[in-house]
């Protein structure tokens, strides 16, 4: 039976996965928890809590078995070297343990303030926020000490959304309870502006695809996005969820602003990213034989109807 050790299980992204991985009757899961943990998740025969902390490294050596392989989802809210640290505490315990294989969660945001319209795994990182810092040094930290101790894969996703997520959210709600004169400039304003959204139900199938032993991952870096999809702009996103919630006719037609305005404002603003145009390849994922889980139009509905529904656990 194969083990799968995850940590930072009980955000988002670890949830999805928890819930796969839990009806799968040939794998044993490990889940590293700081406390006792009530969620219901735990009770499933096949999910073993393991009491531990990132930061204490003597923790950490029970919480992994010879040979299993280790998903990496968490992100702790302290300053970056107490992340680095935390790292370095669990590299340290896989090596002693004799792990096979390491799939580690990044972002695809570590590429920072490229100007490039077309990102893949290659394309030079300028990390300008601590976050983007922080997250670059953490895959390089894993890159030079993973080198011939065991497998390593990093996934980066784009601005990954669903239900219980909180990109998307913010949109949805202004759209259904916000200002419509302001909602009616910023559809002006964005209009063609690059979402760079990606269904979780996809990132979760990424980090699956990536566990399969029999799959080379040989070290790699990968981008898991939807932006081959050409839905997936801001103007076209609010169209999915109006038409979803039968608000089609809410506003006028749009009068799109140059997205040279846009770009501007956003540099103004001290973001990273001022490139509205910016895409994120997941071809290099794709031809590993990579198969998306869920088409994006598809998960923008659901998302949608979920927004004006009680949300229940997965």
């Amino acid at each position: 039976m194969r083990v799968i050790a995850i940590t930072g299980a009980f955000g988002f992204i670890g949830r999805q996965l928890l819930h796969l991985l839990s009806d799968m009757n040939d794998i044993r899961i490990r889940v590293l928890v700081h406390q006792t943990y009530s969620d219901v998740l735990i009770n499933r025969s096949n999910i073993i809590p393991v009491k531990g902390d990132l930061m204490k490294p003597e923790t950490l050596e029970e919480f992994l078995e010879p040979g299993c392989s280790v998903v990496n989802l968490a992100y702790l809210p302290h300053p970056r070297n107490d992340n680095l640290a935390a790292m370095d505490n669990l590299i340290s315990a896989c090596k002693k343990i004799h792990i096979k294989r390491f799939v580690h969660c990044s972002t695809a945001t570590v590429v920072g303030a490229t100007p490039d319209d077309e990102i893949v795994e290659t394309t030079s990182c300028k990390p300008k926020n601590e976050y983007e810092v922080c997250k670059l040094q953490i895959e390089n930290l894993l890159l030079q000490k993973a080198k011939n101790e065991f497998e390593l894969a990093i996934l980066r996703p784009t601005a990954v959304f669903g239900l219980g997520g909180r990109n998307l959210m913010k949109m949805a709600d202004e759209l259904l309870n916000g200002s419509k004169i302001l909602n009616y400039l910023k559809l002006c304003l964005y209009n063609y502006r690059r979402l760079n959204l990606v269904a979780v139900e996809n990132v979760v199938g990424a980090i699956l695809f990536l566990l399969d032993s029999g799959k080379d991952v040989g070290q790699q870096i990968y981008i898991v996005s939807d932006d081959d999809k050409v839905g997936n702009t801001y103007f076209d996103v609010a169209k999915t969820l109006l038409a979803k919630w039968n608000m089609d006719n809410a506003y006028p037609p749009v009068l799109p602003i140059p997205l040279t305005v846009l770009s501007i404002i956003l540099k103004l603003a001290g973001r990273s990213d001022t490139n509205p145009k910016r895409i994120y390849s997941g071809q290099k994922l794709v031809n590993a034989g990579f198969y998306p889980k869920n088409q994006l139009d598809n998960a923008l509905e659901s998302f949608a109807a979920g927004c004006r529904e009680p949300q229940a656990d997965v």
